[in-house]
């Protein structure tokens, strides 16, 4: 099993390429979706209630996402609390998917918001996959997202810069031209795994 950690910074593409490799039969998952399977988590709920407030639950017992933001990012106490409640679990359970046995060889990858804020996945990796764009493009996609022109700059500020990205990826998806380019590169990412040369 190819294990693989795909990365990129706001509005680089990167969800489009994991959206593109599923299609293409690559088992995909996003970091972000095993941090939701965590808040999840029962017992992980009642800690996050425990620390910020009951009512950061719904009537399910569930984590309402706004609430629990806006308690836990009010200041560096409460955002170093959350830290300390989620992020050993995501880290163990996006390990655990990486390092799980598969029945037969392809691909695995894990789509990670921040490469740099990763070091112990990227270790885990066989290959990092990072999908870059100009800058401008990126805020023009951001801002067709219905995101703030200020916002969205202000956030790629504070991201790691795709030359710190490419400085630790094996591979690197240049998101340049049409949707049918990016596809195409896509495809032959995909060939090169599936198929390397010389088997």
């Amino acid at each position: 099993m190819h294990k693989v950690v795909l990365g990129g910074c706001l509005a680089s593409g990167k969800s489009t390429v994991a959206s593109m490799m599923r299609d293409m039969g690559v088992e995909v998952r996003s970091l972000d979706d095993i941090a939701a399977e965590v808040r999840a988590d029962p017992e992980v709920a009642g800690e996050l209630a425990a620390r910020f407030g009951d009512d950061v639950l719904d009537s399910d017992g569930l984590p309402i996402p706004a609430v629990l933001a806006q308690r836990a990012f009010a200041d560096e106490q409460s955002t170093a609390d959350l830290n300390a409640i989620m992020h050993p679990r995501i880290a163990a359970a996006a390990q655990a998917y990486l390092e799980s046995p598969s029945g037969a060889p392809g691909v695995r990858v894990l789509e990670v918001p921040l490469l740099d804020k990763t070091p112990d996945l990227i270790e885990l990796a066989h290959e990092v996959v990072c999908v870059t764009a100009p800058l401008e493009k990126r805020v023009e996609r951001a801002v067709e997202r219905g995101m703030d022109e200020a916002d969205a700059r202000a956030r790629i500020e504070r991201q790691a810069s795709d030359e710190d990205l490419r400085a630790v990826a094996d591979t690197v998806i240049e998101n340049v031209g049409t949707i049918d380019d990016l596809r195409a590169k896509v495809w032959v990412w995909h060939a090169g795994r599936m198929f390397p040369a010389g088997r």
